[in-house]
């Protein structure tokens, strides 16, 4: 039986394949490997700028910011409100809020009002209050100009000492006169009167005199007397 021989390297020999190995791995290497076991710095985030924000409103919005808490003179009126809104494509000023409309002792009230900055015309809607020499009117809903001192009421309620008026539909039609249609007319205050006329139509001028037509008196809710045409002035006298 053959026996195997083991060999053994002198130590400078083993030493010097170890180095001429190194260096047939070094010159087979890739370009870049020693980087390998080197950290590869992050790469900086790259700077975000904000784009810049237009501080103007885009040209097809169709009306100017609202205003809170503002007032604007309109050629001889003046208009106040918690809120004002300029509609310039429509020539429009609209208050909501509070909204009172006044030229000297003549003033406007209520919850919302637009008015025509050309033409003075103003719609009113809630709570409608219209002062005008003492005299007052009171409904929800009219339409009024106070460049030619004429609009449409609608139903209303109204003061003139000392009568109560309520009416169904009315309209100023001059200045100087009011045209009421369907009315009543009481000196007693409350909802419920004791006393009370019906005109089918009714007639205010310089707020001063009162003219009925087709006048039915009512004493405790049952009718008791009809007359054709009635009058009366504000100051009492009948």
């Amino acid at each position: 039986m053959s026996r195997t021989r083991s060999i053994e390297l002198p130590v400078f020999v083993v030493s010097l394949i170890m180095a001429l190995s190194s260096a047939a791995f070094a010159q087979q290497r890739p370009a870049g490997y020693d980087a390998l076991d080197e950290p590869v710095p992050a790469k900086p985030a790259p700077a975000v700028t904000a784009a810049p924000v237009s501080s103007t409103l885009p040209s097809s919005t169709p009306s100017d910011p609202s205003v809170a808490g503002a007032s604007a003179d309109l050629g001889g009126i003046e208009v106040n409100a918690d809120q004002l809104e300029y509609l310039s494509d429509r020539k429009m000023l609209i208050g909501r809020g509070n909204v009172v409309v006044s030229r000297g002792t003549e003033s406007l009230k209520a919850d919302y009002i637009s008015v025509r900055t050309d033409t003075q015309d103003c719609h009113a809607k809630g709570h409608v209050y219209l002062t005008r020499e003492g005299t007052v009117w009171e409904g929800e809903e009219l339409t009024y100009c106070f460049k030619t001192e004429q609009g449409d009421f609608g139903e209303f309620k109204m003061f003139m000492d000392p009568y109560y008026v309520t009416s169904k539909e009315s309209t100023r039609a001059s200045p100087r006169e009011f045209v009421l249609y369907n009315s009543t007319i009481t000196t007693c205050e409350g909802a419920k009167p004791e006393f009370l006329m019906r005109a089918r139509e009714a007639h205010v001028y310089d707020q001063l005199h009162l003219r009925a037509k087709g006048v039915v008196f009512y004493l405790g809710g049952v009718p008791f007397f009809y007359s054709p045409y009635f009058k009366a002035d504000v100051n009492g006298e009948g």
